[in-house]
């Protein structure tokens, strides 16, 4: 990643030395992160207005059925902008958003498949953190960057070595398919990954592939390619190899920022998609009973009529709470666990 060459040893990328540092990254990253995830993923999905959702909820508080009953808040006085605040604070939490609910409640109602998370998380880091310096240092054999770029190759390297490397991670989609059903409450109670691939079949458990494939290119090839121009052209770092924990946080914080306002319209079509469970039709004079199932260009069209351009950046901020943070996170971690655990040497 981003050329951080922690992992090198006799001047060779050591893949083992990336995939288990990346593997313990992923998983403190989940410990950490998984609520905010769970959050953005929920107002992703949510398809109605925030503000009438919020005054819709303060109604029932004052009515006393739901929660506490209060009558410090009014729904018809308060403001469009705390209403969209406790529109998306219901949206969240759910039931668990009702006043006298405990905290370690709410917080759990935040941790649904957090096993699920887990285990993808920490696959997925590991698989990141292995193929792309692998993938860079092959470009970089190839001498086709230094030929066109010349000394400032090393930037459009890791990029495309990013997108090359996000392009196969939809390998690990079914995981992922299986965390995003739980977090937004339409994974059934017990079902695994089996279940799942007997019921939807491999199709299903693949299902918005081709989005989940250009949400990983675009953003991870900003991020990579951003991490990098960062240390090469702002923290002006001749060898990567050498960075500190602090130049690493800098110049993750530039590529993670980009890369989630620019894969942000494919992640929430790719988010719809993959929640979606098999409905049956009923029989009608021209067909019989079926199942139906979206496709990405239908659930973006229908998007753009009823919800406008702003929904394809729903959940943006939590996004860059949680992404951000994330994978700054994993990406310092990362580099930082190599030479601590002495996986340089395996």
């Amino acid at each position: 990643m981003g050329g951080g060459g922690h992992a090198l040893h006799g001047g060779q990328v050591n893949g083992r030395g990336f995939a288990v540092g990346g593997a313990l990254a992923g998983t403190l990253e989940i410990l950490l992160f998984h609520p905010w995830d769970t959050s953005a993923k929920r107002l992703m999905v949510n398809s109605k207005p925030l503000v009438p959702i919020g005054r819709a909820f303060l109604q029932e508080i004052q009515a006393g059925s739901v929660g506490i009953k209060t009558g410090k808040l009014n729904a018809a006085t308060i403001s469009d902008m705390s209403a969209c605040v406790t529109g998306a604070w219901r949206v969240i939490l759910g039931d668990a958003a009702a006043p006298g609910t405990s905290a370690s409640k709410r917080l759990s109602t935040l941790y649904p498949g957090a096993g699920y998370a887990m285990g993808y998380k920490a696959c997925q880091r590991s698989y990141q953190y292995t193929a792309q310096p692998l993938l860079a240092a092959w470009l970089d054999q190839t001498g086709v960057f230094k030929e066109a770029f010349g000394g400032r190759e090393r930037s459009y390297r890791h990029a495309v070595a990013g997108a090359m490397m996000g392009a196969g991670e939809v390998i690990l989609l079914p995981l992922d398919s299986l965390k995003v059903r739980a977090q937004t409450g339409t994974l059934p109670r017990g079902d695994s990954l089996v279940t799942t691939l007997l019921s939807d079949g491999i199709k299903g458990a693949w299902r918005g592939v081709w989005w989940t494939a250009a949400r990983n290119v675009v953003g991870s090839l900003t991020f990579f390619g951003g991490a990098s121009l960062m240390k090469e052209h702002v923290l002006g770092l001749e060898e990567h190899s050498q960075t500190t924990w602090y130049e690493n946080m800098h110049a993750s914080s530039i590529g993670s920022f980009t890369s989630v306002l620019i894969a942000s319209p494919f992640d929430v079509v790719k988010t719809r998609l993959q929640r979606q469970m098999k409905q049956v039709v009923a029989a009608d004079a021209l067909r019989p009973s079926h199942t139906t199932i979206r496709t990405g260009m239908e659930i973006a069209r229908d998007m753009w009529q009823t919800e406008g351009a702003r929904a394809f950046f729903k959940g943006c901020i939590p996004r860059c709470c949680v992404v951000c943070p994330k994978l700054m996170f994993s990406y310092t971690m990362a580099q930082y666990l190599y030479p601590l655990l002495g996986l340089d040497k395996l």
